[in-house]
């Protein structure tokens, strides 16, 4: 009995054995799962490093401020600050680890007052700001640099009259920009910056020939519909 008990376990053994290497060799063969299957764009090691391109528009404070001017009015000139917008795209580009290079391409509309004298001034520019962004927090960044802003059209109004003086007012300004960048998604951030002008903006139609420097406060949103 046992012989025959034996001679049965020599049968079944090869059997079991070829199909556990065969069991093996199907799981072995099975292809991986590929991980980055589910890897979004806020968590890829390349999306940081891409040229990303957007659109932005928002609304901004301005002033006209002539008690910076040259030279300098005896009495304090009374101004108020005016409701503006601007719009435009703008280009990104990684330089290294955290920081980046942006540069701007906006249409830009300001307003500015001068109540003691009744006059109110409108401009519009074509602005450049050439910022570097450093990204202090993955949704938090700094924003700085220099901008540039090319005159279109001004205007100044008093007493209900529209007198247009783009020929007797300076076509140039250059001011400093600093702002923060709040991310709220890959496709959506919250800019807020402020721009204090450093040239002296000369209105020579102006019978005492005074000069003001530009002031703005800036609220916008930067869509990039195409990261």
């Amino acid at each position: 009995m046992y012989c025959a008990i034996f001679s049965l376990l020599l049968l079944i053994s090869p059997t079991v054995t070829s199909e556990s290497q065969a069991l093996g060799s199907y799981v072995g063969s099975r292809p991986k799962q590929d991980s980055t299957h589910y890897t979004t764009a806020s968590h890829d090691p390349d999306y940081s490093r891409r040229v990303r391109f957007g659109f932005k528009t928002g609304l901004n404070l301005s002033n006209l401020n002539f008690n910076k001017g040259f030279p300098k009015p005896t009495v304090p000139v009374e101004l108020t600050w005016g409701i503006g917008f601007s719009g435009g795209f703008l280009m990104e580009v990684p330089i290294y680890q955290r920081l980046h290079f942006q540069q701007e391409y906006l249409y830009t509309y300001v307003e500015g007052k001068v109540e003691s004298e009744g006059l109110q001034y409108k401009l519009k520019y074509i602005s450049l700001p050439v910022l570097l962004k450093y990204k202090l927090l993955p949704r938090l960044s700094l924003v700085a640099g220099p901008q540039f802003d090319i005159l279109l059209h001004a205007v100044e109004i008093q007493g209900g009259n529209s007198l247009d003086i783009i020929h007797q007012t300076e076509e140039r300004n250059i001011g400093v920009v600093a702002g923060i960048e709040y991310k709220l998604s890959d496709k959506i951030v919250i800019d807020t910056r402020f721009m204090h002008g450093l040239n002296h903006i000369g209105m020579m139609q102006r019978k005492t020939g005074q000069e003001f420097k530009l002031e703005s406060f800036s609220l916008s949103i930067i869509l990039s519909p195409f990261n």
